[in-house]
Protein backbone atom coordinates (compact mmCIF):
# COMPACT_ATOMS: atom_id res chain seq x y z
CA UNK A 1 0.00 0.00 0.00
CA UNK A 2 1.58 3.45 -0.46
CA UNK A 3 1.87 6.40 2.26
CA UNK A 4 -0.91 7.82 0.78
CA UNK A 5 -3.30 5.12 1.18
CA UNK A 6 -2.14 4.69 4.69
CA UNK A 7 -2.89 8.23 5.56
CA UNK A 8 -6.26 8.22 3.95
CA UNK A 9 -7.72 4.40 5.33
CA UNK A 10 -5.62 2.98 8.26
CA UNK A 11 -5.82 4.80 11.47
CA UNK A 12 -4.47 1.59 13.42
CA UNK A 13 -1.74 -1.34 13.31
CA UNK A 14 1.08 0.43 12.27
CA UNK A 15 4.01 -1.10 14.04
CA UNK A 16 2.69 -4.75 14.09
CA UNK A 17 4.67 -6.83 10.87
CA UNK A 18 5.27 -10.61 10.74
CA UNK A 19 8.59 -9.84 9.48
CA UNK A 20 11.08 -7.10 9.14
CA UNK A 21 10.02 -4.95 5.95
CA UNK A 22 6.67 -6.24 5.66
CA UNK A 23 4.71 -3.86 3.91
CA UNK A 24 1.18 -5.32 4.82
CA UNK A 25 1.36 -5.19 8.73
CA UNK A 26 -1.78 -7.06 9.28
CA UNK A 27 -3.34 -6.60 12.32
CA UNK A 28 -4.46 -2.84 11.19
CA UNK A 29 -8.04 -1.12 11.12
CA UNK A 30 -10.27 1.42 9.17
CA UNK A 31 -12.15 3.86 11.46
CA UNK A 32 -15.01 5.54 10.33
CA UNK A 33 -15.56 4.10 7.18
CA UNK A 34 -18.28 5.30 4.98
CA UNK A 35 -19.87 2.53 2.97
CA UNK A 36 -21.50 3.03 -0.02
CA UNK A 37 -23.61 -0.27 -0.49
CA UNK A 38 -25.52 -2.52 1.35
CA UNK A 39 -27.55 -2.65 4.13
CA UNK A 40 -25.56 -0.58 5.89
CA UNK A 41 -24.99 2.39 3.43
CA UNK A 42 -24.01 5.63 4.63
CA UNK A 43 -23.14 4.34 8.11
CA UNK A 44 -19.50 5.11 9.21
CA UNK A 45 -17.87 1.62 10.51
CA UNK A 46 -14.44 0.14 11.77
CA UNK A 47 -13.13 -2.56 9.40
CA UNK A 48 -11.07 -5.13 10.46
CA UNK A 49 -7.98 -5.07 7.86
CA UNK A 50 -7.80 -5.95 5.08
CA UNK A 51 -5.40 -8.02 5.38
CA UNK A 52 -2.95 -9.68 2.17
CA UNK A 53 -5.54 -11.81 1.09
CA UNK A 54 -8.03 -9.60 0.67
CA UNK A 55 -5.93 -7.31 -1.09
CA UNK A 56 -4.44 -9.63 -3.23
CA UNK A 57 -8.15 -11.31 -3.85
CA UNK A 58 -9.20 -8.04 -5.08
CA UNK A 59 -6.31 -7.54 -7.58
CA UNK A 60 -7.16 -10.78 -9.07
CA UNK A 61 -10.62 -9.35 -9.82
CA UNK A 62 -9.33 -6.81 -11.61
CA UNK A 63 -10.82 -3.96 -8.42
CA UNK A 64 -8.06 -1.97 -7.40
CA UNK A 65 -9.67 0.64 -5.89
CA UNK A 66 -8.72 0.67 -2.08
CA UNK A 67 -12.41 2.07 -1.09
CA UNK A 68 -13.54 -1.35 -3.00
CA UNK A 69 -11.24 -3.32 -0.81
CA UNK A 70 -12.30 -1.66 2.13
CA UNK A 71 -15.92 -2.29 1.65
CA UNK A 72 -15.36 -6.06 0.70
CA UNK A 73 -13.68 -6.90 3.64
CA UNK A 74 -16.21 -5.52 5.42
CA UNK A 75 -19.37 -7.01 4.04
CA UNK A 76 -17.46 -10.46 3.48
CA UNK A 77 -16.57 -10.24 7.61
CA UNK A 78 -20.37 -8.99 8.50
CA UNK A 79 -21.77 -11.31 6.09
CA UNK A 80 -19.56 -14.34 7.43
CA UNK A 81 -17.46 -15.37 4.11
CA UNK A 82 -14.43 -15.95 3.83
CA UNK A 83 -12.37 -12.73 1.56
CA UNK A 84 -10.04 -15.95 0.08
CA UNK A 85 -12.85 -18.11 -0.98
CA UNK A 86 -15.01 -14.91 -2.33
CA UNK A 87 -12.60 -13.07 -3.81
CA UNK A 88 -11.07 -16.04 -5.70
CA UNK A 89 -14.68 -17.45 -6.46
CA UNK A 90 -15.70 -13.89 -7.75
CA UNK A 91 -12.58 -13.93 -9.97
CA UNK A 92 -13.45 -17.43 -11.29
CA UNK A 93 -17.40 -16.01 -12.43
CA UNK A 94 -15.68 -12.82 -14.26
CA UNK A 95 -13.65 -15.26 -16.02
CA UNK A 96 -16.73 -16.97 -16.98
CA UNK A 97 -18.65 -14.14 -17.91
CA UNK A 98 -15.84 -12.73 -20.24
CA UNK A 99 -15.75 -15.52 -21.95
CA UNK A 100 -19.35 -16.27 -22.14
CA UNK A 101 -19.81 -19.22 -20.25
CA UNK A 102 -22.48 -16.75 -17.92
CA UNK A 103 -23.72 -13.65 -19.17
CA UNK A 104 -26.02 -10.39 -17.31
CA UNK A 105 -28.96 -12.48 -18.12
CA UNK A 106 -27.64 -15.35 -16.16
CA UNK A 107 -26.67 -13.09 -12.93
CA UNK A 108 -29.44 -11.82 -12.68
CA UNK A 109 -28.81 -8.30 -14.42
CA UNK A 110 -25.27 -7.79 -13.09
CA UNK A 111 -22.75 -7.44 -15.37
CA UNK A 112 -19.57 -9.11 -14.17
CA UNK A 113 -16.08 -8.36 -15.88
CA UNK A 114 -13.16 -7.92 -14.42
CA UNK A 115 -12.91 -4.79 -12.66
CA UNK A 116 -16.76 -4.34 -11.91
CA UNK A 117 -16.48 -3.09 -8.29
CA UNK A 118 -20.24 -2.53 -7.68
CA UNK A 119 -21.72 -5.67 -9.49
CA UNK A 120 -19.07 -7.87 -6.88
CA UNK A 121 -20.52 -6.52 -3.79
CA UNK A 122 -24.12 -6.76 -5.42
CA UNK A 123 -23.18 -10.12 -5.52
CA UNK A 124 -21.99 -10.64 -1.75
CA UNK A 125 -25.56 -8.83 -0.57
CA UNK A 126 -27.37 -11.32 -2.75
CA UNK A 127 -25.47 -14.44 -1.37
CA UNK A 128 -26.01 -13.11 2.34
CA UNK A 129 -30.12 -12.01 1.15
CA UNK A 130 -29.90 -15.67 -0.65
CA UNK A 131 -31.78 -14.15 -3.58
CA UNK A 132 -30.90 -14.93 -6.99
CA UNK A 133 -26.99 -15.43 -8.39
CA UNK A 134 -26.18 -14.81 -4.96
CA UNK A 135 -27.64 -18.32 -4.02
CA UNK A 136 -24.95 -19.74 -6.67
CA UNK A 137 -22.33 -17.71 -6.13
CA UNK A 138 -22.38 -18.67 -2.43
CA UNK A 139 -22.10 -22.83 -3.26
CA UNK A 140 -18.26 -21.98 -4.37
CA UNK A 141 -16.03 -22.85 -7.18
CA UNK A 142 -16.72 -26.64 -7.11
CA UNK A 143 -20.21 -26.29 -7.10
CA UNK A 144 -20.36 -23.70 -10.00
CA UNK A 145 -17.93 -25.80 -12.32
CA UNK A 146 -19.76 -29.13 -11.78
CA UNK A 147 -23.30 -27.15 -12.99
CA UNK A 148 -22.27 -25.20 -15.63
CA UNK A 149 -20.08 -28.21 -16.95
CA UNK A 150 -23.75 -29.96 -16.60
CA UNK A 151 -25.53 -27.69 -18.66
CA UNK A 152 -23.08 -27.38 -21.35
CA UNK A 153 -22.01 -23.73 -20.70
CA UNK A 154 -18.55 -24.25 -21.90
CA UNK A 155 -15.31 -25.92 -22.67
CA UNK A 156 -15.49 -28.66 -19.79
CA UNK A 157 -11.85 -28.35 -20.06
CA UNK A 158 -11.53 -24.81 -19.79
CA UNK A 159 -13.87 -24.26 -17.17
CA UNK A 160 -12.12 -26.73 -14.80
CA UNK A 161 -8.99 -25.25 -15.38
CA UNK A 162 -10.08 -21.73 -14.44
CA UNK A 163 -12.01 -22.96 -11.89
CA UNK A 164 -9.26 -22.57 -9.00
CA UNK A 165 -10.40 -25.21 -6.17
CA UNK A 166 -8.93 -28.41 -4.26
CA UNK A 167 -11.46 -30.52 -2.85
CA UNK A 168 -13.86 -27.77 -2.70
CA UNK A 169 -11.93 -24.81 -1.04
CA UNK A 170 -10.88 -22.27 -3.18
CA UNK A 171 -7.21 -21.15 -3.85
CA UNK A 172 -5.23 -18.77 -1.43
CA UNK A 173 -3.45 -16.25 -3.08
CA UNK A 174 0.04 -17.47 -1.99
CA UNK A 175 1.72 -20.77 -2.39
CA UNK A 176 1.04 -22.16 0.60
CA UNK A 177 3.73 -25.22 -0.39
CA UNK A 178 6.52 -22.50 1.43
Amino acid sequence: YSNVFKQEFFTQGFADSCWPGCSMACAKAVDGFELKSGPYRGQKVVVDGPEYETAAGCANMGCFDPAFCVEFNFYCDTYGLDTISAATGMAFVMECYEAGIIDADYTGGLELPFGAADAVLETLHRCARGEGFGVEFGQGIRWLKEKWIREGRGDPQFIQDIGMEVKGLEYSEYVSKE
